[in-house]
């Protein structure tokens, strides 16, 4: 792929310098032939060959000139370019050879370039036709491959014409004084370029392409054939090399055109697709959410059982043992329920201050099952921050359930909370039993309120948790939550 890209782009150097040799040549030539025409006695020329060569000069600057402005310009496809070229050189040296045929025209001692300009002027009209659709063909390519054989047969017929009419003095004559002369076969070399034109008109108008395309082709072709008719007419006015260059510049602007159409259609596309797509993104970002608070809800309702059966049973524990603490432990968890349903309901972020308030309740049930088997140690020095509801207390549940209580002397559970440049970290230590991680994915009695953890401060507020666990030794559970517009 590299390989291709980097031929394509040596290709298109090359062509490029091609383009700015051939307009350097017909910069010079055109120099040349100024320079050959005001030289020359245009006393001895009649007023109509004064026209013809004071036009043809003209026309020849103008070729240049736009020879110049396609160099600069990229906007057109590398086929036509090529084509639009091969008709501007042989514009070009078709109204080169005119000039010096009417030049010379009148003079004895010349009349061998008069036969060579004669006959290159007819054999460059006849080589038109075909590169006429060619390059029309590559413009809008959805034309009749069929009539490009045509053509060429054509030309080829009228090139053998042209030779055997000049030879016989039946396309023309030119007398011993130098003069140039049309005869009846003038007439019948006019056929073919009509023939081509036609074809090329009738082609057009079975395209199927916009109306300002077909437009543009059709003047393409009848330019030409009114000149024609004109040259028939009046054949001392060489009309042809100049009607080409105005039909490429016609052209020019056409394609300019197009390409202007174009963009802005390319632009406008881009503007509506980038419309689709913002829609689409905010579609999107609310079936996120949706699907979020769903995976929320569903989360909270696995935590949130373990959490009361857990709570009920130490009520439960406490009724047989002191019915009057019972009932104080009763009155705090039901005032922690309707706290924690309302936070639940809309699974918002809440301060960490009630989710440690929801912690210490839990915690203070415990110690009153537990007396001094459990010690708790408070290491806060910040709590100006918001947390997922449920956070805290689950992992605090975790370190007395599975870290102290199953150890013989009991424990104690740390809860650090401090702040960083960027987070907040809130840490739960205990040294209890401790356990291997890697096993709590497989641990049934863990990975429920742990995992759940894990994943609401993911969703929530892109935070972390990470645990590290030695069996014998204890677990520290490490929340971070960084610092954003949620603090």
């Amino acid at each position: 792929m590299g390989r291709e890209w980097d031929m394509k782009q040596s290709e298109n150097v090359n062509t490029k310098k091609l383009q700015w040799i051939t307009f350097l040549c017909m910069t010079v030539i055109s120099l040349l032939m100024i320079g050959v025409t005001f030289t020359h006695d245009l006393s001895q020329m009649s007023f109509t060959s004064i026209v013809n060569v004071v036009s043809g000069v003209i026309i020849m600057a103008g070729y240049c000139v736009l020879c110049l402005t396609c160099v600069l310009d990229r906007s057109v496809s590398d086929r036509s370019t090529r084509l639009f070229y091969c008709l501007l050189i042989i514009g070009f040296l078709g109204a080169l050879t005119d000039n010096f045929g009417w030049i010379v025209d009148g003079n004895p001692g010349l009349i061998w370039i008069n036969h060579i300009t004669v006959v290159l002027s007819f054999f460059i009209i006849a080589v038109l036709g075909p590169l006429f659709w060619s390059y029309q063909n590559a413009l809008y390519p959805d034309g009749k491959q069929g009539l490009k054989k045509i053509l060429l047969v054509l030309m080829v017929i009228d090139i053998l014409y042209i030779l055997i009419a000049s030879m016989t003095g039946f396309l023309y004559t030119i007398d011993a004084n130098g003069y140039y002369a049309v005869n009846v076969g003038y007439v019948f070399s006019s056929i073919y370029p009509y023939i081509v034109l036609m074809l090329c008109v009738a082609e057009n108008l079975q395209r199927k392409i916009p109306a300002r395309q077909r437009m543009a082709l059709l003047a393409f072709n009848m330019t030409p054939v009114l000149s024609g008719i004109v040259a028939v007419i009046i054949p001392d006015w060489a009309m042809i090399y100049v009607v080409l260059f105005f039909d490429l510049m016609l052209m020019y602007g056409v394609i300019q055109m197009e390409h202007s159409i174009a963009m802005a259609e390319q632009k406008k596309e881009l503007a509506e697709q980038g419309k689709t797509l913002a829609v689409q993104s905010r579609i999107m970002a609310e079936q996120s959410r949706d699907l979020m608070k769903k995976q929320m809800q569903i989360m909270m309702s696995q935590i949130q059982p373990h959490f009361i059966y857990n709570t009920l049973g130490s009520i439960s524990s406490l009724c047989i043992e002191d019915s009057k603490l019972a009932a104080e432990v009763t009155d705090q968890f039901s005032r922690y329920l309707r706290v924690n349903m309302a936070h639940m309901k809309d699974d918002q972020m809440v301060p960490f201050e009630k989710e440690l308030e929801h912690t210490r309740t839990y915690l203070w049930i415990e110690q009153i099952r537990f007396a001094d088997y459990l010690h708790i140690i408070y290491n806060i020095t910040c709590t100006n921050f918001l947390i997922p509801p449920l956070t805290l207390q689950p992992i605090v549940e975790n370190a007395v359930k599975h870290g102290i209580t199953p150890k013989e002397e009991g424990g104690t559970v740390v809860i650090d909370v401090h702040e960083t440049l960027d987070c907040f970290v809130v840490m739960v230590s205990d040294d209890g039993m401790g356990y291997d991680p890697d096993t709590l994915s497989r641990d049934g009695r863990l990975h429920v309120g742990i995992e759940n953890v894990s994943k609401r401060l993911e969703i929530l507020c892109e935070g972390k948790l990470e645990i590290e666990s030695n069996i014998g030794v204890g677990t520290v559970v490490t929340v971070t939550i960084p610092k954003g517009e949620i603090q």
